[in-house]
């Protein structure tokens, strides 16, 4: 009986503790999804000059450029030390353990030292060894403007992701605008019926309007997120964060003068002086091996301390010599090998100059279909900002005749769907804008403010 008498004390102190412990759940969870949005909502504020930055920072190409150039700075080192003194020492202790025999006798010897120190210096050698060094230079140049290239590329491909993140963001201001006013379009409507009911047509039709722009807009959104996340990729963002953009697209355009564009697309753009370095090398090479099937005329000497005998040496037993002199060596025939690499050489040479012309002819007219393009966007511009003026005027006027009667639900909506695609074209006309822009800056390897 007293057991049954505590029952309900001992459920009461259960039911207790359940709620506390319950509560701290409820907490915990609140407390965890708290932290979670606050780490999911990490914002990465980033300019365009910002991403130009971070994009050459995280960039594996050019850090690949910058490898080559270490590469080719230690090959020019190499060579150019064969134009420098050589300097060897060599050394030698032996213990015989059987006689020595020279020319058929036997000699007492049981110990020898030998020990030289030689120096050479190469004289001549018809140009070969000069060219060499040339040849070692020209390509250490060309890796430094390869690495240039490699900056300007990215920073074109950083500005090109920056400028449609921001387009894609526009276009989602404009479909949340496109929603917004097929909204505004159901309200008035609504309104006007107000006292009675309207138009099961002219409603269902509204509807369907507004319901077929919420998707437009999702979609927006997700290029929007796609575009962002492409730019985070190339500047070394992680996708987890979010990437504000507080750069905005220039509202104000000037138009460029070709000759002066053409006059910049001269021997200091990196492109052309790469295609120089490229034949210089070529012809260097070629005197290398030209000078190979030549003499090579050397000046040596050389200090030794030696000595011979049949018990342990002493500094009495070793002796000093020294000589110095000439040396000539001639590579007379080497099945024509030689003369084999001379000729590829010398193709290479051909080729490369080939190769400048083409690549010189490509680059003016991409700068002036470039150019050309940029003069037709930049011309237009105007009339796309007054064509959007022109399209939400109109809009305007046909919301307020069709709220007092004066219009069918038809011209409304026509006139709303010009205003978004005059918005789009727009839109579009700004983004081509800094697009066209960023490329004439790539091919000067210029800054586009250099350009304006």
């Amino acid at each position: 009986m007293i057991f049954f008498a505590h029952k309900p004390k001992i459920e009461q102190t259960f039911e207790f503790w359940r709620l506390i412990l319950k509560s701290l759940a409820i907490i915990l969870n609140v407390l965890l999804v708290s932290i979670s949005s606050f780490a999911a909502t990490t914002v990465h504020n980033v300019s365009l000059d910002e991403a130009v930055k971070l994009a050459k920072e995280n960039s594996e190409d050019l850090e690949l450029s910058i490898q080559a150039i270490e590469n080719n700075e230690s090959i020019y080192r190499e060579v150019l030390g064969t134009a420098l003194p050589q300097l060897t020492f060599d050394a030698t202790w032996q213990k015989y353990f059987m006689k020595p025999v020279f020319f058929g006798n036997a000699v007492d010897l049981n110990y020898q030292l030998s020990s030289t120190l030689s120096v050479s210096q190469t004289l001549w050698a018809f140009g070969r060894v000069g060219a060499a060094i040339d040849a070692a230079k020209a390509g250490k140049q060309l890796g430094e403007l390869d690495k240039q290239l490699t900056e300007d590329q990215i920073e074109y491909l950083a500005r090109a992701a920056y400028y449609s993140a921001l387009f894609s963001k526009k276009n989602l201001e404009i479909a949340n605008q496109s929603l917004a006013s097929a909204k505004q379009n159901l309200s008035i409507l609504q309104q006007k019926f107000s006292g009675g009911r309207p138009p099961q047509s002219d409603l269902v039709r509204l509807q369907a309007d507004v319901a077929s722009r919420i998707p437009q807009v999702k979609t927006a959104e997700l290029n929007y997120k796609q575009a962002k996340w492409s730019l985070a990729q190339v500047i070394g963002v992680s996708l987890e964060e979010e990437v504000n953009l507080t750069t905005k697209f220039d509202q104000a355009f000037k138009v460029l003068a070709y000759d002066k564009l053409k006059e910049k697309l001269n021997d200091k753009v990196p492109s052309i002086q790469a295609l120089d370095q490229s034949i210089a090398y070529a012809a260097e090479s070629a005197k290398v091996y030209n000078a190979a099937d030549l003499p090579t005329i050397t000046a040596v000497a050389a200090y030794s301390y030696a000595g011979a005998g049949s018990d342990p040496l002493t500094s009495e037993d070793l002796r000093s010599s020294s000589y110095a002199g000439v040396n000539i060596s001639w590579n007379i025939w080497d099945g024509g090998s030689t003369r084999a690499k001379a000729q590829q050489a010398r193709i290479n040479k051909k080729i490369a100059e080939l190769t400048k012309k083409k690549q010189l002819e490509g680059l003016e007219l991409k700068l002036a279909q470039t150019w050309k393009t940029y003069q037709t966007l930049v011309e237009s511009h105007d009339s796309a900002k007054k064509a959007v003026q022109l399209a939400e005027r109109s809009f305007k006027i046909a919301q307020k005749r069709f709220r007092t009667g004066q219009t069918s639900l038809t011209e409304m909506n026509s006139t709303d769907l010009a205003l978004t695609q005059a918005r789009i074209g727009l839109a579009q006309n700004i983004f081509a804008i800094h697009d066209t822009l960023a490329q004439l800056a790539n091919i000067l390897s210029l800054n586009p403010g250099e350009l304006l």
